[in-house]
């Protein structure tokens, strides 16, 4: 994994803001993935997690990464509900 050090100056592209991110981001090419969770104090389900996979690999502000268990690191669920 090779990670963008300056993500924790945008660390709201990571947690809140990383749809905007993907958007930001996106090349032609590019594949939108979307991590979902339901919420049980809403009761539906919500997104956890977007980020782009570019030629094989995973990305998001943090930077590359090559397993989608390196992309859950940050985050409390799992990869049943990736889009």
């Amino acid at each position: 994994m090779r990670i963008n050090e300056d993500y924790l100056d945008d660390i709201d592209y990571l947690h809140g803001d990383c749809q905007q991110w993907v958007i930001d981001n996106f090349h032609e090419g590019d594949i939108i993935v979307v991590i979902q969770e339901f919420d049980w104090e809403i009761e539906t389900t919500c997104m956890a997690h977007s980020l782009l996979m570019r030629d094989g690999r995973y990305l998001d502000v943090r930077g590359y990464m090559d397993t989608m268990d390196e992309v859950l690191e940050e985050f409390d669920c799992d990869d049943s509900d990736v889009l």
